[in-house]
């Protein structure tokens, strides 16, 4: 059985430049789920059409990198070497496929899942996405919004073991009074609260 749990505030925060230190996660947790066996996680492709494939590289590496500092006896594969496995294993279409229904809501295969981990030899795959964005340039109120989340899911059963979610809102004032933020740089943010919350894995090896 899942469990829900929330950060005191609101899902969206206002934040200064630099500032999500107090930005509040939302949290789906699987108790049943051993994150202290977790021996290899990888961190999956991200794609989204709010972002360039530069940009979208660099909040998979982010999340890659915290990964390892979290627990570095654990093996992390980059979205990179994900990305390439499950093309070479004929799997980019199978995995999209499940990504989407998930989405949108329909029935879920989670045997893909299951078949991308064994592919990739991890224990827990690392989804990111970019469920709302926003961004309004102008004079009156220049921001950018993002709702950022992170999902784990279990390679043995294909479990949705942990997400987390954290909604953004950025008013940069050092940028000129009708430029709005970055994207990218409120995602980052975004997910740097998200990842303070992931469960610590790797501690029973």
């Amino acid at each position: 059985m899942l469990h829900r749990s929330r950060r005191a505030g609101s899902l969206l925060a206002l934040a200064g430049l630099g500032c999500a230190g107090n930005v509040p996660v939302e949290t789906v947790v699987d108790p049943a789920y051993s994150f202290a066996t977790v021996a290899a996680v990888a961190v999956l492709p991200l794609f989204d059409w709010s972002l360039s494939i530069r940009d979208a590289h660099s909040l998979t590496a982010g999340v890659a990198g915290a990964a390892h500092t979290r627990a570095p006896r654990v093996r992390v594969v980059s979205a990179d070497d994900a990305s390439r496995l499950i093309a070479a294993a004929g799997l980019a279409y199978e995995w999209a496929l499940f990504l989407h229904d998930w989405r949108e809501g329909g029935e879920l295969d989670r045997t893909v899942v299951m078949r991308v981990a064994d592919e990739l030899g991890v224990d827990l795959l690392l989804v990111v996405d970019l469920p709302e964005v926003a961004r309004h340039d102008g004079a009156t109120y220049p921001y950018t919004m993002v709702v950022a989340r992170l999902r784990a899911f279990g390679g043995t059963d294909g479990v949705l073991a942990w997400s987390g979610t954290a909604g953004l809102e950025l008013v940069d004032q050092r940028y000129s009074v009708d430029r709005a933020p970055p994207v990218t740089q409120v995602a980052e943010l975004a997910l740097h609260a998200v990842l303070h919350e992931l469960p610590q894995f790797g501690t029973g090896r």
